[in-house]
């Protein structure tokens, strides 16, 4: 195998003799094994550390990059039937330019961008609603250089610039020092034309110390009229004795309104690990104030301390055997509200959680993950329910404590040449997050890829969660995603695309389960209460797209998608449309 990397596509320093980190990691699809082209000690916490050297590189001669990118973007826009397609006159322009300040740093900027292209996110299944689900950033504008970004936590999660009128971006590496700035104004209006912009800006610095060591700082902004977030966060790795790694990070937000000014509101992050061939062990923490809020970040669960750890043990096969690596792992963890852990108070969630892994010759791979817990009420989450007690309305009140045990099961195929699958089933006893009860929970998650031929890819997923009520097994929730992508590369530049993905999410009545069985109510902002209802949604999302790439930079995407629902699941009987709409996009790139 031959691969030419054209120098202009990697980022290197100014420098008559260039001296680079170098290895090679190849991963064999049908075993399963890694190898790589110089030895690494798994006993070593450090892969980069290891890799070999390329001396004494000279003769590079790199000119300055400049390219840029004009974009001509239409569409045609319907709601619900009967209304008629409508074409847009907003924001039919855009541009798009990446200059090379040196040969290691790199300044993008963007004019009214579009990212219609950009395939749907993939739906998850959500264990615990008190977290928030996170979903990767796909835009190219956003992805180029992404890595220099990253932080312990997702201090900086640029999806939260949700629709940039405007943006620029540097990003490289100066000296030791790692280099990211991204400033965009964020429109929340309909248009340029008519622009009402939050002014973002993130700023992440890396300081390398040693091969191995780096100390960073983070610091973000949202401005929007008289409202304002700011964040700001110190960082450091270290890695001791080539085994021993420790991660550190630590800041505050601070947010003003036109109301009130904010108060200081702190975080913290700290992982120690010990990493070996055979026993592994790790340890973490990471705590959010309840009023610490990265408006240009993402944040889990916010008002939340945890405190975790456990080992790890692998035992290894002989050659050939059937069973090529066994690891069994055990980890604990403490969870708190904020003040409840500044206050010594006990945890509100204690969680053990034994696991096993287990990969054979060829490739597959079995593993079992088991939930113990106990979990606290978590009173805020709750503020809303009420019951009707004697003709009053009272505060809910759920169970103090809830016990949860269960297990989940996954079963991955290798990547075989036109094949690969995994399947995973978890089952046992979970929150009733709805009623805050005893619940008995069902998952389903499986994953096909398929390549019949090698111009068409196809990708499968299913996956199901249902919860049912112990005391008389009645249904409380239940969510069932099927998801197809077919992907056909009829030539090197014309390329089709298919995405259908269909939501149904079902919600019983609720009532109080673990104690009265009286209905919940709902408080309503105009101080009334409404009795909780059932609710079915079945949407139904449909995404083509065609794609023409003549050269690199140069294209043409047409697209269509469309939003249905229907009211009863799966019948494709009475689907109504919500919305459709085709878009064309146009682009060449001057280089």
């Amino acid at each position: 195998v031959e691969i030419e990397i054209p120098f202009k596509s990697l980022r290197y320093k100014k420098s008559d003799i260039q001296n680079w980190g170098f290895n090679v990691l190849r991963r064999v699809q049908h075993s399963g094994y890694r190898s790589t082209l110089f030895n690494v000690n798994l006993d070593v916490a450090s892969f980069l550390a290891q890799s070999g050297k390329l001396v004494n590189i000279s003769g590079i001669d790199r000119d300055k990059i400049f390219e840029i990118s004009p974009e001509f973007r239409t569409s045609l826009q319907r709601g619900p039937a009967p209304e008629k397609y409508k074409s847009s006159s907003n924001d039919l322009l855009g541009v798009n330019m990446r200059y090379g300040l040196s040969s290691n740093i790199i300044l993008n900027g963007t004019v009214n961008p579009d990212f219609s292209q950009i395939e749907a996110d993939v739906a998850q299944i959500n264990y615990d609603p008190r977290r928030s689900l996170f979903f990767p950033e796909k835009r190219p504008f956003f992805l180029d250089g992404i890595e220099l970004f990253r932080t312990p936590t997702r201090l900086i999660y640029t999806r939260k610039i949700a629709n940039p009128a405007a943006a620029a971006k540097i990003a490289g590496k100066i000296g030791n020092t790692t280099v990211g700035l991204i400033s965009a104004a964020d429109n929340t209006g309909p248009s340029i034309a008519k622009i009402d912009a939050a002014y973002v800006n993130a700023i992440r610095l890396k300081r390398d110390i040693s091969d191995q060591n780096h100390i960073g700082l983070v610091y973000t902004d949202r401005i929007h009229d008289d409202w304002s977030n700011r964040v700001f966060a110190l960082d450091g790795k270290f890695i001791a004795k080539d085994k021993y790694s420790f991660r550190a990070q630590s800041g505050f937000s601070v947010t003003n309104s036109n109301l009130e000014s904010g108060e200081i509101a702190p975080m913290w992050n700290i992982a120690a690990n010990a990493s070996g061939r055979k026993w592994s062990s790790s340890f973490s923490t990471t705590a959010y104030h309840g009023d610490f809020n990265p408006a240009v970040g993402f944040v889990e669960r916010g008002d939340y301390v945890t405190i975790s750890g456990g080992p790890t043990r692998r035992f290894y096969g002989k050659e050939d055997a059937l069973l090529e690596q066994l690891s069994l792992s055990y980890r604990l963890t403490g969870n708190w509200n904020y003040d409840g852990f500044i206050s010594n108070d006990k945890p509100d969630d204690r969680r053990m959680y034994p696991s096993f892994s287990m990969q054979f010759k060829g490739g597959w791979r079995f593993t079992n993950f088991t939930w113990i817990e106990y979990f606290g009420y978590p009173e805020k989450f709750y503020t809303n329910y009420y019951i009707n007690s004697n003709n009053e309305f009272i505060p809910y009140k759920g169970t103090d404590e809830l016990y949860n045990v269960g297990a989940m099961f996954e079963l991955t195929t290798p990547q075989l040449e036109s094949f690969s699958a995994s399947f995973k089933y978890g089952f046992g006893r979970d929150p009733n997050y709805d009623e805050w009860a005893p619940g008995d929970i069902y998952l389903i998650e499986s994953k096909i890829k398929w390549n019949p031929t090698d111009q068409v890819r196809m990708s499968l997923r299913y996956n199901q969660q249902q919860n049912y009520r112990p005391s008389d097994k009645s249904l409380v929730s239940e969510s069932r995603t099927p998801r197809v992508k077919i992907e056909y590369q009829i030539t090197p530049s014309i390329f089709l695309r298919g995405v259908v993905q269909y939501t149904s999410r079902y919600r019983d009545s609720l009532r109080d389960n673990s104690r009265t069985e009286l209905p919940v109510y709902f408080k309503n902002e105009d101080g009334d209460y409404s009795l909780s209802q059932a609710v079915e949604t079945n949407s139904i999302q449909a995404d083509f797209l065609f794609s023409y790439r003549p050269t690199p930079g140069t294209l043409v995407f047409l697209g269509y998608g469309s939003a249905m629902k229907e009211p009863n699941r799966f019948r494709f009987e009475t689907i109504e449309r919500q919305s459709d709409g085709y878009f064309l996009k146009v682009s060449y790139l001057f280089r």
